[in-house]
């Protein structure tokens, strides 16, 4: 089968938020609606924040739209999807294997191999790109769904927005002030999607209930939390990363930390579970270190690393393959197998990088006028398709 060749289009979505953005939007902000003034998020005395309140557009009848859509999605049965094999070590794939000096490389192949999953070409639409959120994007996340396309992501800001990519009746986005600082994580359970946890620099973390309609105050700390994550088979704890080099465990069902393992000497950046074994855990660090933990041995006092991988400078993340089998410390994400990784470039495209032929495969092009993308997000379900955003608040959707 000849390999197939990746499409491009110059034009893009018009700034569909309809959200007004001129107030300073970081310590205080008023409500755009005639509503009065929504409670402050930086407020520890507010333990739940409603939807309707947090809800920064002029229609807050859009708000009842969103929820019904996420009710829906979330009545959906999910796939279950599952890795036999078991756990036998893990492949190192540094940032430099395929870089020099952070220039990512290039082969003379610029196609993909015939045994590429998806087999046709990937290209974006003008209704796949959008305007989600004001400002930085600071994470993007998928929902878990087979049927509807949605996307929340969160911004510099304290923002999270929601993106319905297949409504047709208005733009579909609906932006939420849910914190008071940047939003550092976005986690959406497979088996619950209308409760949806974020985290952010102002030391809080909140848990979205569209049943209930409102944003709940978790827990809090005085140290900004930069990351969380949790083990595929325990929904009942939250994995959470300070500035000190620390790793927490938070209980959801009683709201307290029960752990805290000094692992860095910096402040922690990810957190990957390995898909064969979730007691493998990965942290990629400021300290200039990636390391592999098993959580059987980290009761003690004294923590020792299965693996450690040093570079010149912070490790700005480390995720284990869909497999479990590599581990990447690049700032990208890996694809649906462990064939490609994806990472913005200086050109403000995407490399596809391949870690058998160590160098860049292909290049996906971004939309004319867009900022470098550094934020992705693969469907959990839909190969081929892929989300990136940037420091512009747009997120591209790439489709087979």
């Amino acid at each position: 089968m000849a390999s197939q060749k990746l499409t491009e289009t110059t034009t893009r979505r018009t700034n569909p938020v309809k959200k007004s953005t001129t107030q300073d939007p970081i310590i205080t902000r008023q409500s755009l609606r005639p509503r009065g003034t929504p409670p402050d998020p930086a407020d520890e005395s507010i333990e739940s924040i409603s939807m309707i309140d947090a809800y920064r557009g002029i229609e807050s009848e859009y708000n009842r739209v969103l929820v019904d859509t996420i009710l829906s999605i979330a009545k959906e049965t999910q796939i279950d999807f599952s890795v036999k094999e078991e756990f036998n070590g893990v492949k190192v794939v540094k940032n430099d294997d395929f870089c020099q000096n952070g220039a990512l490389g290039s082969c003379k192949d610029d196609n993909f191999s015939e045994s590429d999953p998806w087999r046709e070409s990937l290209g974006l639409k003008p209704e796949t790109v959008a305007l989600v959120a004001p400002g930085k994007t600071t994470v993007v996340k998928f929902f878990p769904s087979s049927s509807t396309r949605m996307i929340a992501a969160g911004n510099k800001f304290g923002d999270i927005s929601f993106w319905n990519v297949d409504c047709e009746t208005e733009d579909g986005v609906y932006v939420y002030r849910t914190h008071s600082g940047p939003i550092s994580g976005i986690l959406i359970q497979q088996h619950s999607m209308s409760k949806i946890y974020s985290c952010g620099l102002d030391g809080f973390i909140r848990l979205m209930d569209a049943e209930k309609e409102v944003f709940d105050l978790v827990h809090s700390c005085d140290d900004a939390i930069h990351y969380f994550s949790q083990q595929p088979n325990d929904l009942a704890s939250l994995y959470f990363a300070g500035g000190d080099g620390g790793l927490k465990v938070l209980d959801t069902r009683t709201g307290k930390s029960s752990r805290n393992w000094i692992l860095h000497k910096d402040k922690i950046n990810t957190i990957s579970f390995n898909s064969h074994n979730s007691n493998i855990m990965a942290t990629g660090s400021t300290d200039g270190t990636a390391c592999i933990w098993d959580l059987r041995s980290t009761s003690s006092r004294r923590h020792e690393t299965l693996k450690t991988v040093s570079h010149g400078e912070a490790v700005n993340s480390a995720y284990f393959s869909p497999s479990g089998s590599s581990l990447a410390t690049t700032r990208g994400i890996w694809g649906w197998d462990d064939s490609y990784i994806f990472i913005g470039n200086m050109k403000r495209g995407v490399d596809v990088i391949s870690p058998a032929r160590s160098g860049t495969v292909a290049t996906l092009p971004t939309p004319k006028g867009s900022a470098i993308p550094y934020r992705f997000d693969t469907h959990p379900y839909e190969v081929g398709m892929l989300a990136a955003a940037n420091n512009s608040g747009q997120v591209s959707l790439w489709t087979p």
